[in-house]
């Protein structure tokens, strides 16, 4: 008889997708910052997955800041 694993076991951690980067969150003072209204943005209300998969790629850098969601490069991630 097999162990079937426990309910939960393979939960994916919040803030996260299924692939690439997790999405990181920022102060709306940290986003003024890192100029992130230069980068292409959409409402943070909208499907993280669905944008990645249809126009960003998997492994896009994506930044949470005051509502919006915004597509920023690795140098910019790795300062967030």
């Amino acid at each position: 008889m097999t162990e079937q694993p426990a309910v939960g076991l393979y939960r994916r951690q919040k803030g996260t997708t299924m692939k690439g980067y997790p999405v990181k969150t920022v102060t709306a003072m940290r986003g003024m910052q890192l100029e992130l209204h230069k980068y292409p943005n959409f409402s943070a209300t909208g499907s993280i997955r669905g944008m990645k998969k249809l126009y960003y790629g998997e492994n896009a850098c994506l930044i949470r800041c005051n509502g919006f969601v915004y597509n920023v490069p690795y140098n910019v991630y790795s300062e967030a």
